[in-house]
């Protein structure tokens, strides 16, 4: 009996036993079953970041251009006929006065021969009628009939001498033959451009600035006192690191239609010993006396702060955090602000 007895409460402990397992691991199991709260995470968003470099320091601009001659012209003869002299070589130096090229003169001095017999006639009448006049001979209307005509005849003589005198194309100052645009023995008519001739010891640049810096300088006042205000230079390509002192001339009130950038001409002269000519670039520097540096940034960095301030964020990189700064903003161009 007693060892029934023990099987018995033997067999009552394994089922506690296994029962109380079957309740821990029942509750591990719903609890594993139940719905755990999300962890609250921070979105991180992306922001767009542009490096902004040190700006126009104490407002300096420089805007690229090309090299011309301040004085270039197209020579033509005022006559038409054919070339029988030319001593346009390019690049070749002339001086003032010197022969370019020269028409073949046969028919013009033909016609100035006719005109100066006919001139000399028609004097000789005058002359002549005059006389009797003064004689009471013949009438001052016949007089005058007389004097018309060698007035008429005097008139035709001068246009035909001029005619001659044009077969004749000379240098017009000191200067360099630039191109030559036709070949000798070539027939041209009047006003055919022959050479292109200029004079490159004095010399310009033409630059395009953009509509916001055109305005800031147009603003000075009068072209003639822009110098002085911008303290204009001039770096050559050829003659890099060389600054020459220059000065505005002119600043062209109409917009280019492709580029809309404003164009402004400078002049310059030729440094001793450097050799610059028409087509070489350049860069123009100018200094906005007074004026700070300056950057332009887009619009939509621009925040309005406490106060209604102009503020822009800046990262710091070395700390990886961004804070608030105050900006004085100046004109807007497209979607860009000073």
């Amino acid at each position: 009996m007693k060892h029934r007895a023990e099987q018995r409460l033997r067999g009552v402990g394994s089922l506690a036993l296994t029962a109380a397992l079957v309740l821990v691991a029942t509750g591990i199991l719903v609890n594993g079953c139940g719905k755990e709260e999300p962890e609250a995470k921070e979105i991180v968003r992306p922001v767009k970041m542009m490096t902004i470099g040190a700006g126009a320091g104490a407002g300096t601009r420089e805007y690229p251009g090309r090299v011309r001659a301040a004085e270039e012209i197209q020579l033509s003869f005022e006559v038409p006929g054919r070339i029988v002299e030319l001593n346009a070589l390019e690049g070749q130096a002339m001086a003032s006065g010197a022969l370019v090229a020269a028409l073949d003169p046969r028919d013009y001095e033909a016609t100035r021969d006719r005109d100066l017999a006919r001139r000399n006639e028609t004097r000789a009448d005058f002359e002549r009628n005059r006389t009797l006049y003064e004689r009471d001979a013949i009438s001052l209307r016949d007089l005058e009939v007389v004097r018309r005509q060698f007035e008429v005849a005097e008139a035709n003589l001068k246009q035909t001498e001029k005619a001659l005198s044009d077969t004749r194309l000379y240098a017009p100052y000191d200067g360099k033959i630039a191109g030559r645009l036709v070949e000798n023995f070539e027939n041209v008519e009047a006003k055919q451009a022959v050479v292109v001739f200029h004079d490159d010891s004095y010399l310009e640049i033409k630059a395009s600035f953009p509509e916001a810096e055109y305005l800031r300088i147009r603003d000075l006042g009068e072209v003639k006192d822009m110098t002085e205000k911008l303290s204009p230079k001039v770096e050559v390509s050829a003659a890099a690191g060389q600054v020459i002192d220059a000065w505005v001339k002119e600043l062209r009130n109409t917009a280019d239609p492709v580029t809309r950038t404003y164009e402004v001409t400078l002049g310059f002269e030729s440094p001793a010993g450097v050799s610059i000519t028409s087509g070489m670039t350049a860069k123009v520097i100018i200094t906005l006396k007074g004026a700070t540096g300056t950057t332009r940034i887009p619009v939509a960095a621009v925040v309005a702060g406490e106060g209604g301030q102009s503020t822009v964020w800046v990262f710091d990189k070395a700390s990886g955090t961004v804070s608030s700064r105050i900006v004085t903003v100046g004109k807007m161009t497209g979607d860009k602000i000073e």
